[in-house]
């Protein structure tokens, strides 16, 4: 086929688009069929699929039949089959022969851009790069490749190749020219799909043949391995080098020693606290919570894909219409979910643990199926944390059950690829040694501590807790300069500055786990302890009540963002730094007092998925700052209950059958009931209130001193008057205050009247 002719406006431009998408331009490489042999050939293509075939280049969502576009050499066969699908209801089914080819005909606009991949350039530039994306669905693993060639005719300018080790669903996105062999040419008309040495069958869906996406997206995996090779030191490292993380633990002997009896002992403490304090939760679990979990669980799975951020991919012009004709099941719903499974398992009875557990069972299986799984990364995998904390806080529950289906080595492995478990051995020497943090201790520490405890055996649970262990007293040590982490003043920097919105969400998500690994040889070192404790503690500096300041609030200055008491409670609970005792008194005096409403907001990131302003685990929305608040539980909250230094009385939380709710006022350290009640140290200022003033003009004939004095041409003086003036003997009966003067200049000004309880008090507005 002749190479269809280089178009001087590139893909990219809104003219093209316009023109593609409305049919003004003629599409050359598709066939001369008229609209009647091609109505009697092929079912007829949904409006959607009509509109994503007219864009420049065409989008392929192969649900209605195979487009004329695509061909199969002698060797293979095309149809539409509904066995697999991840686009709609329907996939195109591939049976090949030893090596046969797809062909697709069409004009790939591709278009250079000046974007410079060399590591630490600058990822400030947004412009966008020219990317290739697929989805593939394998049934057998095989140690073979599918080839993808890109070119004009019958000459191939750049190619890249897709291994086929899985089974399940998979994704690749590919950069034309940073990620391919070869070299793109402008006028590349044709690409092809070369089967893998051995027969075989394999599913392809939404074939996009060229997007215009950020460089910093797409991400490699086992499946791809040489896409955007120099992501592994860009800021979003933490979420996007899962294939560096794996490298780096695959290369790294841990040692694992017989444990001693104080570790083993340390270590049954530990999982009492991580099950009976954090882990746990008590719903009413009959056959009808069974049942209503049975049919939310039928609305996610059933013929949805499971989705985080894949949509990012769609063609800007038709990406509306396509996530709705996708309909995918968020992954953050779908993980949410199973926790909620995972916990009715671990309290219900005999008669319903087997429905649970197949329950859960499923949820797993179709997360592995759909590509949420060892070595894949789903063409982009940021933001994976705030997505999947549900199955981090659940797996440990369930993890007799996975085992009993054979599963439990499949999840591990699972987890310790999409934790990025291997970034521990890493080291501190590079650029982003400190990315994100606040993200990292929210979202990943929690799978990370799952991690460790789903080990085979005490010994290597131990050696892998060690592990963690010795990283996070060094991950929470002060950094310097501008780079993310914690300060030495306590100030916690995210995105090149104080953000106390990720800093509470951080210490959120990391205080649990610094309480479960207290307490013992597990137990974080005291530096790093203590710059945890000065951080959490400057949060409650910098909201002075619950607010933070507008200028202290980052990217989300909307002034509605504020502190949550989770954080103290956990540190609270999780003993001083050095060790010496059970309890933090200084965290404790720290704890915000419930005296003011406020919304607790989540970061940008977290807010993405939903769209709305929920809030995410670990820190339920309150009604009053410290109700309905994911706190200690169990023997954690009696504790907390039961030790306290100060005599305010503030709130703990504590576990009912349904929710966590405020239940009690803290009680003193050693209450003594015949003592009379202590009065607190510093006596509030009372302070006017900005939002009960309002102005008012001055009295008709108020006459100030100062004006009278200047008007008979004496020089000022501060008029205090005699005895008289204030009402006789001070103290007296009739005591009033002295009126407060103001210059003739204020005089005119408006007055300002308090509305309070008692005496109204007139005053100048200056």
């Amino acid at each position: 086929m002749d190479a269809f002719p280089a178009s001087p406006l590139s893909r990219r431009r809104l003219l093209a688009y316009g023109a593609a998408a409305t049919g003004a331009v003629s599409l050359p490489f598709l066939p001369a069929v008229t609209p009647a042999a091609q109505a009697a050939e092929s079912p007829a293509l949904t409006e959607l699929e009509e509109r994503a075939l007219a864009l420049q280049p065409p989008a392929f969502l192969l649900e209605s039949a195979v487009p004329p576009q695509i061909t199969a050499d002698a060797g293979g066969s095309l149809s539409i089959s509904d066995a697999h699908s991840v686009c709609g209801q329907h996939a195109m089914r591939w049976d090949h022969g030893a090596g046969s080819v797809i062909t697709v005909a069409s004009d790939l606009a591709w278009a250079p851009d000046p974007y410079d991949p060399k590591p630490l350039a600058d990822q400030a530039w947004q412009g966008t790069v020219d990317t290739f994306s697929v989805w593939i669905h394998n049934e057998t693993a095989v140690d073979d490749v599918v080839r993808f060639e890109f070119g004009r005719g019958s000459r191939t300018d750049c190619w890249f190749e897709f291994r086929l080790d899985f089974t399940g669903w998979r994704t690749a996105w590919v950069r034309y020219a940073y990620d391919m062999h070869g070299r793109p040419r402008a006028g590349m008309d044709t690409v092809r799909i070369i089967a893998p040495r051995r027969p075989g069958t394999l599913w392809i869906d939404q074939l996009l043949l060229n997007v215009a996406l950020r460089p910093d997206t797409p991400t490699r995996d086992a499946q791809v391995p040489e896409v955007c090779v120099e992501g592994d030191d860009w800021d979003q490292s933490h979420w996007q080098a899962l294939y560096l993380f794996d490298r780096v633990l695959t290369r790294t002997q841990i040692e694992t020693p017989d444990p001693s009896t104080a570790e083993l002992d340390a270590f049954q403490a530990l999982l009492t606290r991580y099950h009976d304090d954090y882990l746990a939760a008590a719903p009413k679990v009959d056959d009808a919570y069974v049942t209503s979990l049975t049919g939310q669980a039928d609305t996610l799975l059933t013929g949805r894909p499971v989705f985080s951020y894949q949509s990012q991919i769609y063609p800007p012009e038709i990406s509306t219409d396509l996530k709705t004709f996708v309909n995918a099941a968020t992954l953050r719903a779908v993980t949410d979910q199973m926790q909620k499974v995972a916990q009715a398992y671990d309290v219900a009875t005999a008669a319903h643990r087997p429905a649970l557990g197949a329950l859960y069972v499923r949820f797993v299986r179709r997360l592995r199926e759909q590509g949420w799984t060892y070595g894949s990364c789903q063409g982009t995998i940021h933001h994976l944390g705030y997505d999947i904390r549900g199955y981090y806080d659940s797996v440990f529950l369930m993890r007799d059950v996975l085992r009993g289906a054979g599963l439990l080595k499949a999840v591990r492995a699972d987890l310790t690829w999409l934790t990025g478990f291997g970034r521990i051995f890493r080291g501190f020497d590079h650029r982003n040694a400190h990315g994100s943090t606040a993200d990292i201790l929210n979202t990943t520490v929690r799978g990370m501590l799952a991690v460790a405890l789903l080990q085979d055996g005490e010994a290597r649970q131990i050696a892998y807790l060690k592990a963690l262990r010795d990283w996070l007293s060094a991950y929470l040590l002060p950094t310097d300069g501008i780079q993310d982490g914690l300060k030495t003043d306590g100030t916690t920097f995210h995105h090149v500055g104080f953000f106390p919105d990720y800093a509470r969400d951080g210490f959120t998500g990391l205080a649990p786990i610094v309480y479960v690994m207290s307490g013992g040889l597990f137990r974080i070192s005291p530096e790093a302890h203590e710059t945890l404790k000065r951080a959490v503690l400057t949060l409650r500096v910098v909201a002075n009540t619950t607010q933070w300041p507008i200028a202290l609030s980052g990217r989300n200055p909307a002034g509605t963002t504020g502190l949550t008491i989770t954080p103290f409670q956990w540190l609270a609970i999780a003993g001083t730094p050095d060790g010496s005792q059970d309890l933090s008194p200084r965290t404790q005096r720290g704890l915000p007092a419930p005296a003011a409403r406020g919304t607790h907001d989540r970061p940008e990131e977290d807010r993405r998925t939903t769209g709305g302003r929920r809030h995410h685990r670990g820190a339920r929305p309150v009604r009053r700052l410290g109700v309905q608040l994911r706190g200690p539980r169990g023997a954690a909250a009696r504790r907390l209950a039961g030790h306290r230094p100060r005599p305010q009385p503030l709130p703990v939380v504590h576990r009912d059958l349904r929710r966590l709710q405020l239940v009690r006022p803290l009680q003193h350290l050693r209450p003594d009931p015949g003592a009379a009640p202590r009065r607190p140290r510093h006596q509030p200022r009372q302070r006017l209130q900005p939002r009960r003033l309002r102005l008012e003009p001055p009295p008709r004939d108020h006459h100030p001193p100062q004006a009278v004095d200047r008007a008979e041409g004496r020089p000022h003086r501060h008029h205090r008057g005699d005895a008289a003036d204030r009402g006789g003997v001070r103290g007296g009966a009739h005591h009033r205050r002295p009126q407060r003067h103001v210059r003739d200049a204020a005089a005119r000004t408006p007055q300002v009247r308090r509305h309070a309880p008692g005496p109204q008090v007139r005053l100048p507005l200056r």
